[in-house]
C-alpha cells in the first residue's frame, strides 16, 4: 500500500516498541532478524511481528517467543497505536 505520514508513524512506533521489548527480554542474540510488518483494513491496521531464529538450513523459521513477551509487545501496541486493530505473530518460515 501507499506509504502515508501515519502508516510511517504507526510501523515505527510498532517496531520501536517490539525491539526494546526483545532486548529487554534478551531475546535478541539468538535471531537472525526481527521487525514489524503493517497491514491496513479498511480504517484499522494489523501489526505483524517477525522474529527469525538462525538457521543452517537456509531456512529462516519463526523463533519461539515465550507467550508473555508476546503479549506485553500486542498490550503496548495497542495502548501506543490506537488505530492497530489486531497484532499477529507471523510463524511462516522464510525460504532463500
Amino acid at each position: 500500500g501507499e506509504v502515508t505520514p501515519e502508516r510511517l508513524e504507526i510501523l515505527q512506533t510498532s517496531d520501536r516498541i517490539f525491539r526494546q521489548l526483545m532486548e529487554d527480554a534478551n531475546q535478541t542474540k539468538r535471531l537472525s532478524a526481527f521487525y514489524c510488518t503493517l497491514e491496513p483494513h479498511g480504517r484499522d491496521y494489523t501489526v505483524s511481528l517477525h522474529a527469525r531464529a538462525a538457521s543452517d538450513a537456509g531456512i529462516a523459521r519463526a523463533a519461539r517467543i515465550p507467550y508473555d513477551i508476546l503479549e506485553n509487545v500486542m498490550s503496548q501496541i495497542h495502548a501506543s497505536c490506537p488505530k492497530v486493530a489486531r497484532v499477529v505473530y507471523e510463524l511462516t518460515p522464510d525460504l532463500s
